[in-house]
């Protein structure tokens, strides 16, 4: 291997290492969020959190290092606010988070295309995808609060069950 590849592979590498530590602190960051959503009896907004936290994107980024030849290293993940006010400064924190990986992952994308590694960017581009939609689903109901209040837009989100526990 010329040192040219070898420099640009630990280049991918550590911006795989990034993408792993970031996915795992959103992961802990919606999970949390699905704890706390169950606990106060709003079980589809918890399951939507959990089906969130359970996204593969921090595992495409590990097994792709470990294909390259680095196995990604365990880092205790950054801390996320979940102690918000209200539902809408949540949503506002994790649109934030989803931007932030979206500018991550644009900038991966191009360090990842100037190595000529196609398959990493190709990995990328369906996270940033996937990413964006969350953006957009993100800025819509934060738009909905705005329209209907965040007691009405909650009550959209409760399950018959829940219903009891009010």
């Amino acid at each position: 291997m010329t040192a040219k590849v070898q420099e640009n592979n630990n280049t991918v590498l550590s911006c795989l290492q990034e993408a792993v530590n970031a996915e795992t602190t959103s992961r802990n960051l919606y999970w949390a969020r699905s704890v706390f959503w169950r606990a106060v009896g709003m079980s589809k907004l918890a399951d939507y959190y959990l089906e969130q936290s359970s996204e593969n994107h921090a595992q495409l980024s590990a097994d792709r290092m470990a294909f390259l030849g680095r196995q990604p290293e365990v880092v205790p993940t950054k801390s996320a606010s979940i102690d918000e006010e209200s539902i809408a400064e949540q949503l506002r924190v994790d649109l934030q988070v989803e931007i932030a990986l979206a500018d991550s992952y644009a900038e991966w994308i191009n360090v990842a295309e100037k190595a000529r590694d196609y398959v990493t960017c190709k990995l990328w581009w369906s996270v940033l995808q996937s990413t964006q939609g969350h953006i957009d689903l993100l800025q819509g109901w934060l738009r909905q609060i705005d329209l209907v209040g965040e007691d009405n837009w909650l009550a959209t989100w409760r399950s018959d069950s829940d219903r009891g526990m009010a």
